[in-house]
């Protein structure tokens, strides 16, 4: 999948996917935090354009983009769920 973070702190709420999902900066910065505390200002660390990032199976994230737009590719087995993080009984 072919996806675009558009500028000006626009961050996902954490989550997690059943499946990994592996993914390529194209062009930006992409911005990405783990764990279920969410502060994309302190705790979210800057993927430049050619990064590559493996979100794992079950494993609470929550990422975005600040102050210019991301592109990104996402590559992984499906279905492509999005699950929002509530509380680790999920992750079992």
């Amino acid at each position: 999948m072919l996806t675009r973070w558009t500028a000006g702190n626009h961050f996902s709420k954490p989550h997690f996917h059943p499946n990994d999902r592996y993914i390529t900066v194209i062009s930006g910065t992409w911005w990405v935090g783990s764990g279920p505390n969410w502060d994309p200002a302190n705790a979210s660390v800057p993927m430049p354009a050619g990064s590559f990032v493996t979100h794992y199976g079950k494993q609470v994230h929550w990422d975005g983009a600040k102050d210019v737009d991301a592109v990104l590719l996402i590559v992984g087995d499906g279905p492509a769920t999005t699950m929002p993080f509530v509380s680790a009984d999920q992750l079992k």
